[in-house]
């Protein structure tokens, strides 16, 4: 039951922003494969009920933290806030735990999704491949809140970060994979990832990407290895076309500038609330009242840890990053996907993103995946 579940989500989570239904104003969003991942949580609480509290107490013990630092500044501030606006966080909030539960009970589960995931990868590059030779330009897109991406992959995520950080996942995933009966297909997806991240033009996937594979290579000894794939990197980002647009011009200062006035914005914030903040996730009620609803980065900070800070305050923030730590570095090839993402979290909202957030579920306890 459950590798059926599994498929039919991973299909369903192949759609991206195409299996996205929007209420109220784009103040909820709901994904098609949510469905399927509240039936497999489900389906592994009555499997395993609650024998994996005995077995990974230090993960629980985190998550138990996390949980209870989130839902005591939510409570705390309700009173702040209108019965619609604690409604739309709670379903946040709801979310966000339901993907932590999810991580936590594939911990315990031994089905191997290895084939689908390998699907899912092979269909994600053709997808990617279609869009960025069939449909270059997202600008046609702006009046519903899409940022206007021009000659980037962005696929079927409609975002570049979000994109990159799930070609990006998908990289280190196929790397670590000691399966030799795939090499050469593993290969050529390898390549099509690495020309994909490159390809985003997302210089904070670019940091992280360059950060993690030295780490990764460096720690198993493969020096040339990865010296190997940086040059391959770097020769792919000089001759990639780069038409027109100040999207794919490396060294634009426009985001940077937007970026530093978002932390700036959500400094003074924390500032008035630092200890428990506004409650998760209150940031599209408090950052700016008088933006319009279809604004897709309404509801959050360019920086994971900045909408973790704002709403959960330092509590909430010291309470994450020992989840993090729990979750990430309990397994070898954890670390390095941890590296990855952490990196990406700290200039865009990667991490509490629900793709990715389902992504790393799947890829961290997926038992075909041998640790290197």
């Amino acid at each position: 039951m459950i590798n059926f579940l599994f498929v039919v989500t991973l299909l369903f989570f192949s759609l991206g922003q195409l299996g996205r239904f929007s209420f109220l104003n784009q103040q909820i969003n709901i994904y098609l494969y949510e469905i399927g991942v509240v039936l497999i949580l489900i389906n592994l609480f009555f499997k395993y009920k609650l024998h994996p509290l005995n077995s990974h107490r230090k993960l629980i013990k985190s998550l138990i933290i996390l949980i209870s630092t989130l839902l005591f500044s939510f409570i705390i501030n309700l009173y702040h806030f209108k019965a619609t606006q604690n409604l739309i966080a709670g379903l946040y909030l709801i979310r966000l735990l339901i993907y932590f539960f999810l991580s936590f009970y594939l911990i315990s589960n031994q089905q191997k999704f290895g084939k689908s995931i390998i699907l899912f990868i092979i269909f994600t590059v053709f997808i990617g491949t279609v869009q960025y030779f069939l449909y270059p330009d997202l600008r046609n897109l702006f009046y519903d809140g899409w940022d206007p991406h021009l000659y980037r992959v962005f696929g079927q995520f409609f975002d570049t970060s979000i994109a990159g950080a799930i070609y990006g996942s998908l990289f280190f995933y196929l790397i670590q994979k000691n399966d030799k009966k795939y090499k050469i297909l593993r290969l050529i997806l390898l390549t099509i990832l690495l020309v994909f991240i490159v390809l985003t033009f997302s210089r904070s996937l670019y940091i992280a990407f360059i950060i993690t594979t030295v780490l990764y290579f460096f720690q198993n000894h493969l020096r040339k290895f990865a010296l190997g794939i940086i040059i391959l990197f770097i020769i792919f980002v000089v001759i990639a076309p780069k038409p027109s647009g100040e999207g794919v011009n490396l060294i634009r200062v426009f985001t940077i500038n937007s970026r530093m006035s978002d932390y700036k914005t959500a400094f003074e914030l924390w500032k008035k609330q630092p200890i428990f903040g506004y409650g998760y996730n209150h940031i599209r009620d408090i950052k700016n009242t008088n933006q319009t609803f279809n604004n897709h980065a309404g509801s959050s900070f360019h920086s994971s840890f900045f909408n973790i800070l704002i709403t959960g305050g330092v509590v909430g923030l010291l309470a994450y990053l020992f989840f993090l730590y729990q979750l990430f570095w309990m397994r070898t090839n954890g670390k390095y996907l941890g590296v990855f993402l952490i990196t990406m979290s700290c200039f865009d909202n990667v991490l509490l993103h629900p793709f990715i957030l389902f992504l790393v579920a799947i890829l961290l306890f997926d038992k075909s995946q041998s640790a290197v």
